[in-house]
């Protein structure tokens, strides 16, 4: 009979306030854990409305998530979420970090779906207060080892990013209230033009064999055409924003959101692209 090895969990309490960073194109919500000599630091960043998130780990945790070939994600008593990939990063004053993409959810998906197959999810954006309620937990498992961030009620916490995310709809030149009705949220038309982007990856980050995550965010009239594009944590390289966004608005093309009528309507799409040297 095998013997299955127990699970090491640690516990890591808040050491902090939740802290809502209101950029101009993302909104991130950060709180530290642990201890002052253990300290782990949480982001989860949006670029839209929504319950998807960029989410960083920062500290000791991070640097065993470096090592795993996969781990999972749970909020709450959910079921563990699938982490299908991530990047490995620095943070200056916590040390190793990971940070990868995830949708906040209480059960997995029926069926395994790729980063852009989950981002291009039609259905309308909905908050569920029940779900929001039971989450007072985040915790994130690997190889016989389980770290449980003790986040306390995250309802709070969650309406200031819609907040933040309302700003942002309106920052697009949207109406937040029309945007939450939607019956169907923009679809993507085709992927050749991310491929096309993908392609262009700058030579300098190539040759210091950097990996990148590229966060567009991208207006969508109601013919489907892309008419405003912007790039959000991108690298720090103009030329690249000015021929990724060209793309879009030149290869680009969507199926239109659909208002609580049935009618096309002005909208919004984001993704993101990754960069992964192999």
């Amino acid at each position: 009979m095998p013997v299955h090895a127990k699970t090491k969990e640690t516990t890591l309490p808040k050491a902090s306030n939740w802290l809502l960073d209101a950029a101009d194109k993302s909104c991130l919500l950060a709180r530290k854990f642990g201890t002052d000599d253990k300290p782990v630091l949480l982001g989860m960043r949006t670029y839209g409305p929504g319950y998807h998130f960029e989410i960083t780990l920062s500290g000791a945790p991070a640097r065993i998530l470096q090592t795993a070939h996969k781990f999972t994600i749970a909020y709450g008593g959910g079921e563990p979420l699938p982490v299908r990939s991530y990047q490995m990063g620095k943070n200056e004053d916590y040390g190793a970090a990971v940070i990868f993409s995830n949708t906040l959810s209480m059960t997995a998906p029926p069926q395994e779906k790729t980063e852009l197959e989950e981002e291009d999810d039609i259905r309308p954006v909905a908050f569920d207060p029940a779900v929001e309620a039971q989450i007072d937990t985040i915790s994130i498992a690997t190889n016989g080892q389980r770290f449980v961030l003790k986040t306390g009620p995250m309802a709070k916490a969650l309406a200031t990013v819609r907040q933040c995310t309302d700003g942002l709809v309106t920052r697009w030149g949207l109406d937040p209230v029309a945007q939450s009705k939607l019956s169907r949220r923009v679809r993507l038309g085709d992927f050749s033009w991310i491929e096309h982007i993908r392609r262009i990856y700058p030579a300098e980050l190539m040759l210091k064999r950097k990996e990148a995550r590229v966060n567009m965010q991208i207006v969508v009239d109601k013919t489907g055409a892309a008419t405003r594009c912007d790039t959000a944590q991108a690298f720090a390289n103009t030329d690249f924003k000015v021929r990724a966004c060209g793309i879009v608005l030149k290869e680009a093309r969507f199926q239109p959101a659909l208002d609580e009528s049935g009618q096309p309507i002005d909208s919004y799409y984001t993704t993101t692209i990754l960069y992964k040297i192999s």
